[in-house]
């Protein structure tokens, strides 16, 4: 006996008020259609327009409805066409003959052993399924990060594995003998999904293997220092490939979504959700990467870089004093150092008065009392590689240099991590080579203690630096998951940063974290502080810094109050150091004279979208330069430092902040040893939050204390 006959005899209410209940709960467009369609034919029987074949067809579409189409699953939860086929069968019976009753009795029984029958076979298949479902969902995701890692053999052997389960769990809950369950409401959808997903995971599989067959960077680079660009465009359409198999995936995923899903399938499919979510990006930067590499390689022309070596013992906002250079270029994938030198040659070089510089009217006036386009060396002031670049591509060609198409800066940290692939570096006066372990240290400490300042020290340092860069020519480079392991850190604490001009490639550096971009101010919170050297000496290897930030909003009128807290330590001595580490070559003031030694004199500038309601140095008011710079207000001044001693800044900020969650982003500065920082954000009315990033709630106040080696970011969700 068939619903739409029960919905024939069945009375007009239950017919109406099943469809009524589909269509507010049905989500999907065609079954919500299908239930307005069931509900105006119950109406139209109500208003006698009609007899049995109205009240069949509504019934008919109001199951459809309910249950969902193949394509598009029900979002009605399981009772709904359970309760409401159930009252309209039990309707049709107290309305009709006995004949009819019985008829429709030896239906519901008969109808009752076959849906048994079909998901006994359903279960039959979902149980002998799980095995291989669980097994290639640990294999897939263990493919995908042993690919992320840069281990592509690896990769390639838990995705072949994963694959193969996938097909054989695919298999299984497509065979012939399971399809009848398919037709069982509820199960239908289960089967369904976990028969789609299946093909949809064995398609990233499958991509992902073949990409990773591909993905082999050792074989890349010869010892001539020749980066194969032919082996790293073949890449490009697997990587295309495997990024539309991760995307289709995810769609289908979205569309599997039904509250008809059991727990176990809905927690499965939440994990696969998860895995595509983080390999997406994934996916997409390596993409981003094979089609950006070649032309930055000098695929189509010789490209030209320049590479400034800095140390923040002399602290500047990006990476520190620049001492050396180099010219490094690319053709054809081949890398060649053509050019090294100091940058104090760079400054006598530019013409008399300094260099000329166009659109540069921001930077100017911020930096402009610190001649930045002649001395050279304070260049680096900027917090932001891609302004400090632009400026540098204008002035080294003036000082007889090429024109350029990018910038790197390396600082000691960094060239340590390259030495783990150059391999040590002998340097006349030491006992021992500079290795990976000890060159960041030599370089930002001992060094001062082992020569004077004398040609000795600064050919030591011109040693390292020339002598790394000019192996880097020649070397075999590790693969991806050893280069990763060697520079990753480098990069991710931004002691190594790359810009070039081309918006393409920036975006990719940006995705990298390699930019040294100023991170963007797009709403929300921001705080960074920045202290340059005044002193003109290697004294910031004795400086410290400690970061407060409190801040008071109040979501409901936007108003935030913020109070910032800069601590500025100098553990320097006074004496028992040359005059180079610890003196002060400037006045802290007009027509006085230097600092005596040990104290660190400083430019500490305050980056923050908010106005200032006052500033303070050790509790009495003083005045800042306030100017705009990247997108916010720049909050400056001069601080002398004792030696043994410290001095605090407090900045009492105000303003209106009118977004729904709060989001805080903490620039970083590299620094001998990374700033320490405390937060502290409370918000009004604030019981129920979502905590992202390094604080927790306690107590009603959000709260993090963490050294800031890298940016950070904090997000309060309400």
């Amino acid at each position: 006996m068939s619903l739409a006959s029960a919905g024939a005899r069945a009375k007009t209410l239950p017919l109406y008020c099943t469809a009524a209940i589909a269509v507010l709960l049905q989500t999907h467009p065609l079954p919500r259609a299908l239930a307005l369609a069931g509900l105006a034919l119950a109406l139209a029987r109500g208003l006698r327009l009609g007899g049995r074949v109205l009240g069949s067809w509504s019934a008919g579409l109001t199951y459809a409805a309910a249950v969902g189409t193949p394509n598009q699953p029900g979002a009605v939860p399981l009772w709904v066409p359970a309760v409401g086929m159930t009252w309209i069968v039990l309707s049709a019976r107290r309305h009709s003959s006995p004949r009819y009753r019985r008829r429709l009795e030896r239906a519901v029984v008969v109808s009752t052993l076959v849906l048994t029958s079909f998901t006994a076979l359903g279960a039959i298949a979902a149980v002998s399924a799980r095995g291989a479902v669980e097994r290639s969902a640990d294999l897939l995701h263990a493919g995908l990060e042993a690919a992320r890692s840069g281990h592509p053999e690896e990769a390639r052997e838990k995705l072949d594995a994963a694959m193969r389960a996938i097909r054989q769990a695919e298999g299984t809950l497509g065979a012939i003998w399971a399809r009848p369950a398919w037709l069982v409401p509820g199960l239908s959808q289960n089967l369904r999904a976990l028969h789609d997903l299946a093909g949809s995971a064995a398609n990233v599989a499958d991509r992902a293997e073949a990409a990773a067959a591909l993905a082999d960077f050792e074989g890349l680079v010869t010892r001539s220092g020749q980066i194969d660009l032919d082996a790293v465009a073949a890449m490009e359409q697997p990587l295309a490939d495997l990024h539309l198999a991760v995307e289709t995936a995810r769609a289908d995923v979205s569309q599997a979504d039904s509250h008809w899903l059991l727990p176990p399938v809905r927690r499965g499919i939440g994990l696969f959700r998860g895995e595509l979510d983080e390999a997406i990006p994934y996916t997409r930067l390596a993409l981003e990467a094979v089609r950006s590499s070649p032309d930055l390689l000098g695929a189509s022309e010789p490209r030209t870089y320049l590479v400034l070596f800095t140390t923040p013992v002399e602290a500047r906002a990006t990476l520190g004093f620049p001492g050396n250079f180099a010219e490094v270029t690319f053709s054809q994938g081949r890398f060649e150092m053509t050019r090294f030198g100091r940058v104090l040659d760079l400054v006598r070089a530019l013409p008399d008065g300094g260099g000329t510089l166009t659109n540069a009217e921001e930077y100017m006036a911020r930096y402009g009392a610190h001649r930045p386009n002649w001395e050279l060396r304070n260049v680096t002031m900027s917090p932001d590689l891609p302004t400090v670049a632009t400026v540098l591509a204008q002035l080294y060609p003036q000082a007889g240099g090429t024109a350029i198409d990018g910038v790197m800066i390396v600082d000691p940290n960094a060239l340590g991590a390259l030495l783990d692939l150059t391999g040590p570096i002998h340097v006349a006066g030491l006992s021992e080579p500079l290795t990976e372990s000890n060159a960041a240290n030599y370089l930002l400490r001992d060094q001062y203690l082992v020569f004077d300042d004398s040609p000795e020290r600064i050919d030591a340092l011109e040693t390292i630096a020339e002598a790394t860069f000019k192996r880097l020519e020649t070397i075999d480079f590790p693969g991806v998951a050893r280069l990763r392991e060697t520079v990753g850190p480098a990069v991710e604490d931004k002691h190594l940063q790359v810009w070039v001009f081309d918006d393409k490639a920036s975006r990719l550096l940006d995705r990298l974290g390699l930019s040294g971009r100023y991170p963007t101010f797009t709403g929300g919170d921001f705080v960074g502080v920045t202290t340059t050297n005044a002193a003109g000496s290697k004294i910031d290897l004795f400086s410290r810094r400690e970061l407060d930030y409190e801040v008071r909003w109040d979501p409901s009128s936007g108003r935030l109050e913020a109070t910032v807290t800069v601590r500025l330590i100098n553990d320097a001595p006074s004496t028992g150091l040359p005059e180079y580490v610890i003196g002060n070559s400037h006045s802290a003031e007009p027509g006085q004279p230097p600092l005596p030694n040990g104290w660190n004199h400083q430019f500490v500038t305050l980056y923050t979208p908010w106005d200032d309601e006052g500033v303070m140095l050790d509790g009495e008011p003083i005045g800042v330069i306030a100017q705009p710079e990247l997108g916010r207000r720049a909050l400056s001044t001069y601080v002398s430092v004792p030696p043994g001693g410290s001095r605090t800044l407090t900045f009492h900020l105000r303003g209106d902040l009118d977004t729904h969650d709060y989001r805080l982003v903490m620039a970083a500065q590299p620094m001998v040893e990374p700033e320490d920082v405390t937060v502290r954000i409370r918000v009004a009315g604030g019981r129920q939050l979502e905590i992202l990033g390094p604080a927790a709630l306690s107590g009603g106040v959000v709260e993090g204390h963490f050294q800031l080696a890298h940016d950070e970011e904090i997000v309060i969700r309400r």
